[in-house]
């Protein structure tokens, strides 16, 4: 039985160990993740519309000068 309660507390004694060793690891990937989900927004909010607005001036530029041509877009 006292073998059972050693092992019960060295387990134990593990476990916290472990779990205080995790906790930054878990706080580093929650921000990056945060980090990551902001680019994504910056990327949709403000990147991709001026992109978008740069495709248009290109396209709407080069039409008259070449002609009506289909272009692939993605």
């Amino acid at each position: 039985m006292i073998d059972n309660e050693l092992l019960l507390a060295i387990s134990n004694m593990l476990d916290k160990k472990l779990h205080s060793e995790l906790k930054p690891i878990r706080n580093d990937l929650q921000s990056t993740k945060n980090e990551v989900h902001q680019i994504k927004l910056y990327q949709e909010n403000v990147i991709l519309p001026r992109l978008e607005t740069m495709e248009s001036a290109y396209i709407d530029t080069y039409t008259p000068l070449f002609g009506a041509k289909k272009f692939h877009c993605m």
